[in-house]
């Protein structure tokens, strides 16, 4: 942890140096702001100086009540104490995304050992740490860092109530964190809502089968899930969460809000799942209209039979793309160099996927496997269904990619601990 602390800060420090020298002007501005792979956080800098003012003027109130997303006002505290000595940068952020990327490590170490054992924790903590495009996205002010460290930290509840009749107390306990999380979660990234809500649905559904698995009725546990999923639902119905359309740095006279622009909306109700699904991903298409890393912008989904179809075609994109065509072409704003790193990169989860393959068919005696990877490609292949756009693909895909690493990493301890073997065998052979 010592050396991933030091390696994310030593991170941090060059990505401010070479945007404050202006040695890579296109990819990072003066302030350390990503501006070629997260040009959000221009803006983002702006709202937390606006947040970091209301504190310094003691309006606390205003702080609370004010329009602005989430996850700034948790980096609007840092900036209120740093910004005067250090200035509004992403140094001054440091000390919180430090937090969420070393949280996030903790989490992947823990489900690496609940389902696995130590070493694949520690392999699997290792590769995320090490993993280039996820380090430097931790340096910038996004809300992508926070989500995994919520949904993961989610997901060893979930686990943990998979245990043989926990104490009452215990089990009310983890339902009730497992609520909070549901809430912070929703706070945060209220666009994953469906995902999310799927996430505690398979948590239930697993202790339901692990009951069957153990031919007892596990009831703390299930008063446990149950709180869970009360909660779950009254976030989601209740809990007010931000919208684009309120930021103040907005104008809403000049920017569309409708879904499809110059069509009229649709009512749509809630069982009308191929609708919902299309409204989603016509947000992404009208968001970046002309992007070149656009995959199928020109597919609209107009019921639940056009979902189904294209079900392949999105399992294919959310595990595969960027798919090697792209990794040698220019891409708009990353350019030819960023796409041949990305396309490394994509090729490295290749090996990944197989390996998390492996682990399941290793593991898959385990519940908690299947929890893990049914989760990973749930949430992977939503995503394939409703973004178009590759790069923002690439962030939101991480927290999915995260628990495929997690697998993976059992399989890599398996293939690593029988060439071990096989190597003690034969010089045993040998003397």
């Amino acid at each position: 942890m010592l050396i991933a602390a030091i390696m994310h800060v030593a991170m941090t420090a060059t990505v401010f140096m070479v945007g404050r020298k202006a040695l890579l002007p296109s990819v990072f501005d003066t302030n350390g702001t990503a501006v070629a792979f997260a040009s959000d956080g221009v803006g983002y800098l702006d709202d937390v100086a606006a947040l970091a003012q209301m504190l310094k003027r003691g309006e606390l109130l205003v702080w609370v009540n004010s329009p602005y997303p989430f996850h700034l006002k948790l980096y609007s505290l840092c900036f209120a104490v740093l910004a005067s000595t250090f200035g509004f940068n992403m140094v001054v952020a440091e000390p919180v995304n430090l937090f969420w990327y070393l949280g996030i490590l903790i989490c992947v170490y823990k489900l690496g050992e609940a389902t696995f054992d130590a070493y694949s924790g520690l392999v699997a903590a290792a590769s995320v740490a090490l993993w280039p495009s996820f380090l430097l996205h931790t340096t910038q002010l996004l809300k992508d860092p926070i989500f995994i460290l919520a949904m993961l930290s989610l997901l060893l509840v979930l686990l943990r109530l998979q245990a043989d009749s926990l104490p009452w107390r215990k089990a009310l306990l983890l339902g009730a964190a497992g609520g909070a999380l549901v809430g912070f979660l929703w706070k945060t990234r209220s666009d994953l809502g469906p995902v999310l809500v799927a996430t505690v649905i398979l948590g239930a559904v697993t202790l339901t089968l692990r009951q069957f698995q153990l031919k007892h009725l596990l009831t703390s546990n299930l008063a446990g899930i149950g709180l869970l999923l009360a909660l779950t639902v009254g976030s989601v119905l209740w809990l007010p969460v931000y919208r684009d359309a309120d930021n103040p740095r907005h104008n809403l006279r000049q920017e569309p809000t409708a879904i499809n622009v110059g069509e009229p909306q649709r009512d749509i109700r809630w069982w009308q799942v191929g609708e919902q699904v299309g409204m989603l991903r016509q947000r992404f298409v009208t968001k970046y209209p002309d992007s070149s890393s656009n995959i199928d912008s020109n597919v609209k989904f107009m019921n639940t039979t056009d979902v189904i179809r294209y079900l392949p075609r999105a399992t294919a994109i959310g595990f595969l793309a960027p798919f090697p065509k792209m990794w040698f072409e220019t891409g708009d704003s990353v350019g030819a160099k960023g796409r041949i790193l990305s396309g490394l990169e994509t090729l490295v989860m290749y090996v990944v996927e197989v390996f998390a393959l492996v682990g399941l068919w290793l593991g898959r005696r385990k519940l908690s496997v299947w929890l893990l990877f049914s989760i990973a490609a749930m949430g992977t292949i939503a995503l394939g269904l409703v973004v178009v756009n590759v790069g923002t693909l690439y962030r939101l895909r991480y927290v999915f990619l995260i628990m495929l690493i997690v697998l993976a990493a059992g399989g890599i301890s398996h293939v690593v601990e029988g060439l071990t073997s096989r190597r003690s065998s034969r010089q045993k052979v040998g003397a």
